[in-house]
């Protein structure tokens, strides 16, 4: 929920995602440290973990995208395209519901013809 009052602006999903955050990289600090003290971090599924705590993110990020285009009354299409570029010339915010879509379905991806957002997702 996004209040205004003048200049003062009070986004209460982002400092959720903040908190939310803060608390990934917290585990993600963990998972690193755990990593470092093991014989083969990838062997005992500590890059799994890694890529889960990641993906958790990825998600929550989406997830403040999709409820600011709410208020914003924006289209997904135009709003993801807007901001800031990646160096490839995608922007982050397309960057960000990429990785959090391909997160989300990669066990679904079996091989078979891939629909058209697994087709955006996996070209981006």
């Amino acid at each position: 929920m996004f209040l205004k009052n003048g200049s003062t602006v009070c986004d209460y999903d982002l400092d959720f995602l903040r908190r939310y955050l803060a608390l990934i990289d917290a585990q993600l600090a963990n998972v690193t440290d755990a990593a470092r003290g093991c014989y083969d971090a990838d062997q005992f599924g500590m890059l799994d973990d890694f890529e889960s705590v990641a993906g958790l993110g990825f998600v929550a990020c989406q997830r403040y995208l999709a409820a600011t285009l709410g208020w914003m009354k924006l289209t997904k299409h135009i709003a993801l395209r807007a901001g800031p570029k990646h160096a490839a010339g995608v922007s982050v915010a397309e960057v960000i519901n990429h990785v959090a879509n391909y997160w989300k379905h990669q066990d679904e991806w079996n091989g078979e013809a891939p629909s058209r957002q697994q087709q955006r997702t996996e070209g981006a």
